[in-house]
């Protein structure tokens, strides 16, 4: 059964009815948390947290104020990160839409910039800088060349004096500065998300996490001093945070809204992951017989890659079929396909020591991985003493921030052809 999503239209409705310059106020819901501030007093319309609840209603009602905060948090960040120079627009026609009232608008200079299906931008009659009054938020609705159609939010039959400043000064051919600040794809996803909590398949674990609570051999171990360090960094919410990300199994969601530190808790994740281990007790040898037997085995290399070859077809096979899907000629020649389908690799390490080398960070915008690329190659990780480093960063996927080039797979790309002229290369050979 497919998700039925919520429609967006009261988001956009109380996005494009807030005032930019006094409702997103980026000193109260941006500000980064500051040691001994865990107890700062949060904006009125917040409200405690509780660790379950009752119903979906129930968590939608709680969970949609701090959504509200956390997207004006968002779009004011992307004003710094993203915000473009402001076109001048010349005014074409006034329609009204449901709740919206509709400008056609079309540019007064052929310009390059380009506006997207729900991009949020600001309207001003003056120049955004001036942070002047008569302004409205705006929502792309269509754009095509030069043209393009916004939604806004007009109270015509009760106008405030501000609104009725801007209805005066809708003339058409009459000017209006467009400043786009960023898309807002990734919001309505989260909104959508929101919204749909009864038909998820983590409802039950939303609204009720202490029913999958785990035992404490359940969980990764990381190095004391690791350990020590942390505690005094992050405050007592990150710590626990932090140390449910290390259980073995399952799903760790942190949530809170803006200036409580989500971003740099996800520096401390990142630094226990890297280095956490398995539990093991200290009066057992860490492997079994077995697990030192086949610790001894050399492979050659023809050997290793033969292997490899045969666990891992769809990779080295041309026109690979997968098994499941021609069942007369899988590979393993077994009566039932789904037995007897394991092969021994050569082993790596003994698992109770083995940690992860490499991580790989998702996140739903490109300025979300990039601010989290941009904290740590700024701040750095910590390693098993507690010392902080920069790992080597690889971004992925395109429409990233000039300034985080260096770490563009790309660029590594350019660099390596640079470094070894005439020679191809393979990006499993290349290490970072």
């Amino acid at each position: 059964m497919s998700l039925r999503l919520a429609p967006l239209h009261n988001f956009h409705q109380y996005l494009c009815s807030l005032n930019y310059y006094e409702d997103f106020d980026e000193e109260i819901y941006n500000a980064e948390l500051a040691e001994g501030e865990e107890n700062k007093p949060k904006p009125n319309e917040l409200q405690e947290i509780p660790l379950t609840f009752d119903s979906p209603d129930d968590y939608i009602r709680i969970w949609k104020a701090l959504f509200h905060v956390e997207s004006k948090a968002q779009i004011k960040k992307a004003e710094k990160l993203e915000a473009e120079k402001p076109d001048v627009f010349l005014l074409k026609a006034v329609d009204k839409n449901e709740a919206f009232i509709v400008f056609s608008m079309t540019r007064k200079e052929v310009s390059k910039a380009n506006y997207f299906t729900h991009d949020i931008i600001i309207v001003c009659h003056e120049t955004p800088e001036n942070k002047h009054e008569e302004h409205l938020v705006g929502l792309i609705e269509s754009s095509q060349g030069q043209e393009i159609r916004v939604k806004v939010i007009l109270n015509l039959e009760n106008p405030d004096q501000r609104t009725n400043k801007i209805i005066e000064l809708l003339l058409t051919d009459s000017e209006w500065y467009v400043q786009k600040l960023c898309n807002i794809v990734t919001l309505n996803r989260e909104y959508q998300a929101l919204q749909s909590i009864s038909e998820l398949n983590l409802r039950n674990t939303l609204l009720n996490p202490t029913d999958n609570q785990v035992t404490q051999n359940q969980y990764f171990d990381i190095p004391e001093l690791l350990t020590e360090k942390m505690s005094k960094i992050y405050n007592f919410s990150q710590i626990n945070a932090i140390k449910e990300c290390l259980k073995k199994e399952g799903v760790t969601l942190i949530q809170g809204p803006p200036g409580t530190g989500k971003t740099t808790t996800i520096l401390g994740v990142l630094s226990v992951l890297l280095n956490s281990r398995n539990k093991t007790d200290k009066y057992q040898h860490s492997t079994s017989m077995a697990e030192e037997f086949r610790s001894e085995i050399v492979f050659s290399e023809k050997e290793k890659k033969a292997l490899y070859r045969k666990a891992q077809p769809w990779i080295y096979e041309e026109n690979y079929v997968d098994w499941q899907d021609d069942r007369e000629n899988n590979p393993f020649n077994t009566a039932d396909p789904y037995k007897e389908r394991t092969i021994v690799l050569p082993p790596i390490k003994d698992e109770t020591s083995i940690k992860p080398e490499k991580i790989l960070i998702c996140a739903p915008s490109n300025a979300a991985i990039d601010e989290i690329i941009r904290k740590i190659s700024e701040k750095g990780l910590l390693d098993a003493s507690g010392n902080a480093y920069i790992p080597s960063l690889v971004r992925i996927g395109p429409n990233y921030h000039p300034s985080l080039r260096m770490f563009a797979l790309e660029y590594l790309i350019e660099k390596e052809k640079e470094a070894n002229p005439g020679k191809q290369l393979k990006i499993s050979k290349m290490r970072y």
